[in-house]
C-alpha cells in the first residue's frame, strides 16, 4: 500500500515538475518528451551508485521501479499537463476577450454619444468604424452592438468619404490636416459646415494602415457669427444698414478711397412730428411707421445707393454715379430728395389700421471729388436738414457755406447766452400800447441781450435758441419776476393798466408752471388780474384739450391771454371759443403793407370784424406810420403798440417817463 502511494505521489510530482514544458514551442516541447520518455533508463544509469539524488531523482527512481506500468503513466501525466494548460490558456484568452469587448462598447458607447462625428478608413475608402453621430448624418446603416466594420469580410463595404483623394498624400506622410468644410446630409439634404480633423492611425513600426477623420459641427455658431457680424452692422428693427455700414461705404465713396465714376450725394431725412406719434399712440406703431418708411426708401432707390437708418427717426440715403458735372449733380440728387419726401407725404401710412401721415425734413449735401471727410459729408447734410426743420418742414434744403456760418454763430450763442443768464448782459424793457384817445392801455415786456463782444443780439436769434434748449424756462421766469415788481411799481404810481410777457409752449405745458406762478403771485404780492401770457397759435395745435385745462387753471388766478402773431399761425376758431383768451394780437407782417395792400386790408377787416363779435380786445403790433395807425383806427383795433408811438426802453426809464408827467401836470 506504501509502495503504491509513493507511486502515486511520484507522478503528481512529476506533473507539476513537467507542467512548464507544455509552455515550449511545440517543436521543442515534442522532443523534450521523446528525450525524456526514451533516455529515462540512461539517464538513472548515469547517476553513480545507481541512486539519482534530489527531488527529479527521486520522482524518477519511483517511476523507475514500476517496470511495467512506468512510461504509460508517465505520458499520460504529461498529456494531462499539456491538456489543463490549454484549458488554462484559452480561460485566460477569453477572459482578455470579454475584458476587451468591455472596453470597446464602454468606448463605443462614449463616442456614440459625443457631438462629434468620427470615422475611420482605409486608404480605398472603406470605413472599419463609424460613431453613430456619424451614421446618424451620412444616412449609413446601423449596427447592432458595434459600430466596427470589416469591409474585408463584407459583401458590399461601406464608404464613408470621410478622406478625399487630396488629402491621401499628406495624411501617409503623417502630416494633420485640420480644415472648414460643409458637407451635406443625404437623409435630410441639410448642408452643414464643419471643423474637421483627419490624421493618419499608425503601427508601431510607423506605417499608416488607417485614417481618421473627426468633424466636429459648427453650423450654429457660424450662424451665430453671421448674425452677429450682420446686427453689428444692420438696424434690428428696419434691417437697413446702420450708421457704421454707411459710414464704412462712405469712405470708400470719397475722392480719398477712389471715388466711383460721377459725384455723389447723402441725404437725410428726419420724420417730422414723429415723436408726437409715439407719445399719442405707441411706440409698437411707431415701429410699424418705421418699417414702412424703410420699405418705401429702399423701394425708390437704385441698388447701387444705400439707405440706412442711423438714429431714431434718422434715415441717411448715400447717392453714387452721379454726373460729373457739379450742377447736373445737384440737379439729379434735388430730383431724388424730392421724389423721396413725396414718397412718403402723399400715401398715407396705415399701422394697425389707424391711418397716419408723415412728412419728412431732407437736407442734401454733395461729394466733390475735392469733397472732405465722411464725418463732414455727414454733418453738412445735417446742418441742411435742421434748416429744413426750422423752416417749418416738409422740404428740402441743399447745403452751403451760410448753414456752417449759422451753426457756427448757434454754437457760440448757445453757449454765452447760458452765460449770461443772472447778468447785466440781459435786461428788461418795455413797450406801450396806446389807445385810440392817446391812453396808455398796456405794456409788454421784451428781453434784450447786449453781448460784451457782438453788442446787441436780436429777440428773433436768441428767443427761438432759448426755445431748443432749457434756457427758456429761466427766462420765462426771470421776466414773471420783473413783470410782478413792474405792476407793483406801475401801481405805486397809480397806474392799474396790464403788462403782457410772452410764454412758450414748453413752459406754459410744463406741469409744475401753474403752481410756480400760483406761489410767485402770493410772495410778490402782484395782482394777477393786470398780468397777460402772451401764446402762439400753435400752442393747441398737440393737445387742445390739456391746454385748455392749464389756461383755465391759470385763468383762476387772475391771468388772461393773448394770442400773439394772429393771423399767422394755425387759426382754428373753434378753439379760440373754447379757451379762455382776452386778446388778439395783429402781427406786424399784416401791418406793414396797410393800408396799400388790398389783401393786407381785407385781412385786418376780418381780423377785426370777428374781434368784434367774439367780444375781443384787439393789439396791433409794428404800427410804424400815421397812415395805418389811421385804418386800425377806424376799423375800431382797440389799442396800437409800435415805433410810431413808443420803442421799448428801459422799465426805470419808463417809470421815470410816469413819474415826471406827473410832476409836470402837477
Amino acid at each position: 500500500m506504501k509502495t503504491h502511494l509513493r507511486s502515486i505521489r511520484a507522478y503528481v510530482c512529476l506533473f507539476f515538475f513537467l507542467g512548464p514544458v507544455c509552455l515550449l514551442p511545440h517543436t521543442a516541447r515534442a522532443t523534450t518528451l521523446t528525450v525524456g520518455v526514451s533516455d529515462m533508463g540512461s539517464t538513472l544509469s548515469a547517476v553513480p551508485n545507481g541512486q539519482p539524488d534530489g527531488v527529479l531523482g527521486n520522482i524518477l527512481s519511483e517511476i523507475a521501479h514500476q517496470e511495467k506500468y512506468g512510461p504509460v503513466i508517465l505520458a499520460a501525466a504529461l498529456a494531462l499537463a499539456a491538456l489543463c494548460h490549454a484549458i488554462y490558456t484559452r480561460c485566460r484568452a477569453r477572459r482578455q476577450a470579454q475584458r476587451m469587448r468591455k472596453s470597446t462598447h464602454r468606448l463605443s458607447t462614449v463616442l456614440d454619444h459625443i457631438d462629434d462625428l468620427i470615422c475611420i478608413e482605409d486608404a480605398d475608402q472603406r470605413c472599419h468604424y463609424a460613431n453613430q453621430p456619424f451614421r446618424d448624418f451620412f444616412g449609413l446603416p446601423p449596427t447592432s452592438s458595434s459600430a466596427t466594420l470589416d469591409p474585408d469580410t463584407d459583401r458590399d463595404p461601406i464608404r464613408a468619404d470621410g478622406i478625399s483623394a487630396a488629402d491621401l498624400p499628406a495624411l501617409k506622410q503623417g502630416d494633420r490636416i485640420v480644415t472648414q468644410e460643409q458637407r451635406t446630409s443625404p437623409r435630410t439634404g441639410r448642408t452643414h459646415t464643419f471643423q474637421s480633423v483627419k490624421m493618419p492611425l499608425c503601427n508601431p513600426d510607423g506605417t499608416t494602415v488607417m485614417f481618421c477623420t473627426i468633424l466636429t459641427d459648427i453650423t450654429a455658431r457660424m450662424q451665430a457669427e453671421a448674425l452677429a457680424r450682420h446686427n453689428a452692422f444692420h438696424d434690428p428693427l428696419t434691417g437697413l444698414p446702420n450708421r457704421i455700414l454707411l459710414l464704412d461705404r462712405l469712405e470708400q465713396t470719397l475722392p480719398g478711397a477712389r471715388l466711383e465714376s460721377g459725384c455723389g450725394a447723402v441725404l437725410i431725412l428726419d420724420l417730422d412730428g414723429f415723436k408726437r406719434l409715439n407719445d399719442s399712440r405707441s411706440h409698437a406703431i411707431g415701429d410699424q411707421v418705421l418699417r414702412e418708411v424703410a420699405r418705401r426708401l429702399k423701394e425708390h432707390t437704385l441698388d447701387r445707393d444705400m439707405v440706412s437708418r442711423v438714429s431714431g427717426d434718422e434715415f441717411m440715403v448715400l447717392l453714387t454715379r452721379l454726373d460729373p458735372d457739379p450742377e447736373t449733380g445737384a440737379r439729379q440728387a434735388l430730383k431724388i430728395a424730392e421724389r423721396l419726401r413725396l414718397v412718403l407725404a402723399s400715401t398715407p401710412l396705415e399701422p394697425c389700421e389707424q391711418t397716419c401721415v408723415f412728412t419728412a425734413s431732407i437736407g442734401l449735401t454733395l461729394l466733390h471729388p475735392e469733397g472732405a471727410t465722411a464725418s463732414d459729408a455727414i454733418r453738412e447734410a445735417d446742418l441742411a436738414m435742421q434748416r429744413a426743420k426750422v423752416q417749418g418742414g416738409n422740404q428740402t434744403v441743399v447745403y452751403d457755406h451760410t448753414l456752417q456760418a449759422d451753426f457756427e454763430q448757434r454754437l457760440w450763442m448757445e453757449k454765452d447766452l447760458t452765460q449770461a443768464l443772472n447778468t447785466s448782459q440781459l435786461t428788461m424793457h418795455i413797450q406801450p400800447q396806446y389807445a385810440r384817445d392817446g391812453r396808455v392801455t398796456g405794456a409788454e415786456l421784451l428781453t434784450r441781450w447786449t453781448h460784451p463782444e457782438h453788442g446787441p443780439i436780436s429777440p428773433a436769434l436768441f428767443v427761438p435758441l432759448a426755445e431748443e434748449t432749457n434756457l427758456i424756462n429761466h427766462l420765462t421766469y426771470w421776466s414773471l419776476d420783473i413783470a410782478c415788481q413792474a405792476l407793483l411799481d406801475l401801481q405805486s404810481l397809480n397806474e392799474t393798466y396790464p403788462i403782457s410777457i410772452n410764454i412758450s409752449p414748453r413752459v406754459l405745458m410744463d406741469p409744475g408752471f401753474g403752481e410756480s406762478v400760483r406761489g410767485l403771485l402770493k410772495r410778490s404780492g402782484a395782482p394777477g388780474n393786470r398780468l397777460i401770457f402772451e401764446i402762439t397759435e400753435g400752442v393747441w395745435i398737440q393737445d387742445a384739450e390739456a391746454t385748455a385745462q392749464r389756461m383755465r387753471e391759470l385763468s383762476r388766478l387772475g391771468i388772461r391771454f393773448s394770442i400773439d402773431d394772429f393771423g399767422t399761425g394755425y387759426s382754428n376758431l373753434s378753439c379760440l371759443m373754447r379757451l379762455p383768451i382776452f386778446e388778439l394780437k395783429i402781427d406786424k407782417s399784416l401791418i406793414r403793407n396797410l393800408p396799400g395792400d388790398p389783401d393786407s386790408i381785407a385781412i385786418a377787416r376780418l381780423i377785426l370784424a370777428m374781434a368784434e363779435q367774439l367780444d375781443f380786445w384787439v393789439v396791433a403790433e409794428g404800427v410804424e406810420n400815421e397812415p395805418q395807425a389811421d385804418f386800425l383806427a377806424r376799423y375800431g383795433c382797440d389799442a396800437l403798440q409800435g415805433y410810431l408811438m413808443a420803442r421799448p426802453m428801459p422799465i426805470d426809464t419808463w417809470l421815470t417817463s410816469i413819474r415826471q408827467q406827473r410832476t409836470n401836470s402837477a
